[in-house]
């Protein structure tokens, strides 16, 4: 399997890199799938795009930073089914060639061919260079999900296998060790995340989970007009091939098998005094992103529950607002500045109390 997703890179490098112009995506033509494309245009003089000179460097480059198993590869693959542009990553293709056989052709590439490279950065992982980008994306999902995700491929080193209820009531000691380090490093992630870009003065935008299964095509148009920097994107190409993709993904064409589509589906997993810790020890996380119902919210979702006296409304849902900073500093052509990636001084150890693969069931 290795070999045959190294001989898979290197038949996508031999085809070469080639031009194509963002406004492309925009309003004339997708470009062809499967080929690493070096992405030129310039969204910093009044919103015009053009095809600049081959080997001049991008100057709209977008990180999409995410800590591990909260959708950043089923966002990615909206991304290149979308634009049929390649996303790159910075991990080292050792750890990554099995998605990269299932279909992500950029794994490795950190330069001009691709306009959104995946990280895990701050996390200490296996980089293999640094890069830069002036908008910063992030996907989030609610705690329960994403521990069981985590758990999961990190018992099993594969991305889609799935322990029965029965399984976690045998290993309830080791999988409560493992969600509490596990949930500790995330919202540390997340608060990290953005602590650095405010402190580069980058732009930087939460996308859930949660939000890409229940409206995807909303989700992706305004995810669509940050990254691009344009206000409207109604009636553009690039709206007519986010409609053709969330079709694709609702008909479970996807890199690799999900395991189940829904949202807060392995709660009967945790045990009461796991879900007690989680609400009270993430309760900043919860509340900022909504992963707890105030007032019926349609922009909340009831994954924890909290009482009167510890609602926490000064945080409630405080993301949105955070977003809308974010879009209106992407659309004033503000985006000069940069944000560097890896900087080993700024990684966090992702100091989790797991000792590593135990016996399948």
């Amino acid at each position: 399997m290795f070999i045959d997703a190294v001989n898979h890179v290197i038949e996508t490098k031999k085809r070469g890199a080639f031009i194509v112009d963002i406004e492309d995506i925009l309003y004339q033509k997708i470009p062809h799938i499967g080929l690493v494309y070096i992405v030129t245009h310039d969204l910093a003089e009044k919103g015009q795009l053009y095809i600049s000179e081959y080997g001049e460097k991008l100057k709209n480059r977008v990180l999409f930073a995410t800590f591990p198993r909260t959708g950043n590869s089923f966002l990615r693959q909206y991304f290149e089914d979308i634009t049929n542009i390649v996303t790159g990553s910075d991990m080292d293709f050792s750890a990554t060639y099995e998605v990269c056989l299932n279909g992500f052709k950029g794994e490795g590439y950190l330069d001009d061919r691709v306009w959104i490279q995946k990280s895990h950065y701050p996390m200490q992982t296996f980089h293999v260079g640094m890069s830069k980008a002036n908008r910063v994306i992030t996907t989030i999902r609610n705690p329960l999900d994403t521990t069981i995700s985590c758990y999961e491929l990190f018992c099993t080193h594969m991305q889609s296998f799935c322990f029965s209820d029965q399984y976690y009531e045998e290993k309830r000691d080791h999988f409560t060790k493992f969600l509490q380090s596990n949930l500790i490093a995330y919202q540390q992630y997340v608060k990290q995340l953005q602590e650095e870009s405010l402190e580069q003065g980058v732009p930087f935008y939460y996308v859930r989970y949660e939000d890409l299964l229940v409206k995807p095509q909303e989700t992706l148009e305004e995810l669509f007009k940050y990254m691009l920097g344009v206000e409207n994107i109604e009636g553009t190409l690039i709206q007519q091939q986010i409609v053709k993709a969330v079709k694709k993904m609702n008909k479970g064409k996807t890199i690799y098998k999900i395991q189940q589509i829904g949202i807060n589906k392995h709660r009967k997993k945790f045990n009461d005094d796991m879900i007690d810790w989680v609400a009270k020890e993430l309760h900043w996380f919860n509340h900022y992103f909504g992963y707890t119902k105030s007032n019926d919210d349609e922009n909340s979702f009831d994954i924890l529950q909290y009482d009167q006296t510890n609602s926490g409304q000064d945080i409630y849902l405080q993301y949105l607002y955070h977003n809308i900073d974010a879009m209106k500093q992407s659309l004033s052509g503000n985006v000069e500045k940069w944000f560097t990636v890896y900087r080993p001084e700024k990684a966090m150890k992702y100091m989790i109390d797991f000792q590593g693969p135990i016996n399948l069931p």
